[in-house]
């Protein structure tokens, strides 16, 4: 899933990934959440991986973080 978050003028994209079934070794699907924003012809990438579960109840967290990015 891909979505847009504003940034004070900036415009983040946040790209969210999550695997069908949980890979070798482990017991829960993986998921990874990215948010990029463009600034000065450069790029910024924030990112976030691990269990499904556990990257949901801290996706706002990143989400958060990323919106009090100041450049």
């Amino acid at each position: 899933m891909t979505s847009n978050l504003d940034l004070n003028g900036l415009t983040a994209t946040v790209v969210d990934f999550t695997g069908d079934k949980p890979p070798a070794g482990k017991t829960q699907p993986q998921r990874m959440i990215v948010a990029t924003i463009p600034h000065e012809n450069n790029s910024w990438f924030f990112k976030m991986t691990g269990d499904a579960p556990l990257v949901e109840v801290q996706k706002e967290t990143l989400l958060q973080f990323v919106k009090s990015v100041k450049f």
